[in-house]
């Protein structure tokens, strides 16, 4: 039991401290969790649920940034890696 605890507080500890890089991302028929490389921050924004710019900027002057969009493969009608293309191709 003790060990239970301590493996507990532990893991509790590890998901505070990766509060702030990390997100959860979640859905209908999907969740996942995401966290950010070393030497880029996390934020999130009304349009994108997980955006990423480097350590020491800002999103918004940022020359470049990545982000997640979840989508339904079926309501996108993606079915291979070049529907994908064409679909990521007028991401915002």
């Amino acid at each position: 039991m003790k060990l239970y605890l301590f493996l507990l507080t532990l893991a509790s500890a590890a998901c505070l401290h990766a509060a702030d890089d990390a997100a959860i991302i979640d859905g209908p028929h999907y969740a996942f969790l995401i966290a950010a490389p070393k030497g880029w921050k996390l934020t999130t924004t009304r349009l994108m649920p997980a955006a990423f710019y480097p350590v020491g900027g800002s999103i918004e002057k940022s020359p470049v940034i990545m982000y997640v969009r979840p989508g339904d493969k079926q309501q996108l009608g993606i079915a291979s890696i070049a529907d994908l293309n064409q679909v990521s191709s007028a991401a915002p």
